[in-house]
């Protein structure tokens, strides 16, 4: 559509061979055709906890072995949220690193806990 033209017209020419695609989760035809690659990102792509097992199966189908899928987020999951990213990243063997520069304060008590980091600790992390 207008913004994949848009995408492609504003990174050129340092993403000249990059693809911008619009993409269901879980539509393992689409992946299909569209081959593998050594990068994947997305931006704000989990809002509920029920999506991400599709979303990271469609990662798996993307990415290729060693490649990497790089994911941002202005906000902090929930629990739930998490346990079912670190449930899904365990199944289909995709290492998971939790890089944290940014505090919404949705979630942040729980997700301090979870991963054992103390106050002094967080802006860190």
């Amino acid at each position: 559509g207008n913004r994949d033209e848009t995408l492609k017209k504003a990174s050129q020419p340092a993403l000249a061979g990059a693809t911008f695609v619009n993409l269901g989760w879980g539509d393992t035809d689409a992946c299909a055709a569209l081959g593998k690659f050594d990068l994947v990102l997305g931006s704000d792509v989990i809002y509920s906890a029920a999506i991400v097992t599709k979303l990271l199966q469609t990662v798996s189908d993307l990415i290729t072995e060693g490649g990497a899928f790089i994911m941002t987020q202005s906000f902090v999951y929930d629990v739930e949220t998490e346990d079912a990213i670190e449930k899904e990243t365990a199944a289909l063997k995709i290492d998971k690193e939790v890089v944290v520069d940014a505090w919404s304060g949705i979630g942040e008590k729980e997700i301090l806990e979870k991963y054992g980091i103390d106050g002094e600790q967080k802006g860190k992390v």
